[in-house]
């Protein structure tokens, strides 16, 4: 193989591989026949963060992020909107809030839609750990609650003298 046909294949792979970096930062949806970007990076961080603040130890603390998995893991379609909105900011075009409500509102699966904004933000660079973390908790508390309300169930084994 030629030194040119290997730096040729090098360079479009390194290409291929920046295209897919940026994919994967990038959820893009289609809304009124438009194709629009939205962005889980530092800027939908620094937006995201102060919705919601929290006393620890005396000082408070932004945790909007967590505020926004916990809400869009129960289905909360306002912190769809607002997410969405906040991740959509800085992008061209700009998708206008009411676009939104009504994607929103006549979105066929919004189960799924509230599953690829979570699959999303577990899979962009500045919110996968938090995110992952977040959510792995969130479902080791449920199988907690599970186990513990087989244990607090009345049994089948259980024996009745009546």
């Amino acid at each position: 193989m030629s030194l040119l046909v290997y730096f040729c294949i090098r360079q479009f792979l390194k290409r291929q591989r920046k295209e897919i970096e940026t994919m994967a930062n990038t959820m893009e949806l289609e809304i009124n026949g438009e194709v629009y970007a939205f962005k889980a990076g530092f800027a939908f961080i620094r937006e995201a963060e102060p919705l919601k603040k929290q006393k620890q130890n005396g000082t408070e603390q932004n945790v909007g992020l967590n505020f926004i998995l916990g809400s869009l893991y129960d289905g909360d379609v306002d912190v769809l909107l607002t997410t969405l909105d906040l991740m959509n900011k800085g992008q061209t075009p700009r998708v206008t809030k009411a676009d939104l409500e009504s994607y929103i509102e006549d979105c066929g699966d919004i189960e799924n839609l509230f599953k690829d904004i979570l699959d999303f933000l577990q899979s962009a660079n500045c919110t996968r750990t938090k995110a992952r973390r977040f959510l792995q908790m969130v479902q080791e508390m449920e199988k907690r609650q599970k186990q513990e309300a087989l244990k607090n169930s009345p049994g089948e084994n259980s024996t009745d003298n009546a």
